[in-house]
């Protein structure tokens, strides 16, 4: 397991987690995070390009609601779109792929999300 930590702000951030099960996780707060224009999560465009040799799985944990969404880096790539978001900062260049192009955990899976993580 490996925390995955970006520059971008002018900051360092953790943008999520790397398991050595090639799978990719993000937890996040839908108020906060998710871009609303799109109804999608987003992730560093240049991260996401060097995930696309192993082509993880990709596990966005919504903290506030309990939903959990997955895709693979090559379907985010292949179907997502970019923004490059500049106020005071520079949050550098993201791709967002719209829920509508995720999977959707069923509460089973959730459940099976949630022991495997704890193990």
């Amino acid at each position: 397991m490996k925390d995955i930590i970006i520059k971008s702000g002018g900051y360092n951030r953790k943008i999520g987690t790397l398991y050595k099960t090639n799978v990719f996780k993000k937890q996040v707060d839908s108020q906060k995070h998710k871009f609303r224009v799109l109804n999608a999560y987003g992730i560093d465009s240049a991260f996401l390009t060097k995930m696309l040799i192993k082509n993880p799985k990709i596990i966005v944990e919504e903290v506030d609601t309990g939903d959990i969404y997955s895709t693979d880096a090559k379907t985010f790539k292949e179907k997502g779109q970019y923004y490059h978001f500049k106020d005071k900062v520079d949050h550098d260049t993201q791709l967002f792929l719209p829920l509508e192009q995720w999977h959707k955990y069923s509460e089973q899976e959730k459940y099976e999300e949630l022991h495997k993580t704890r193990l």
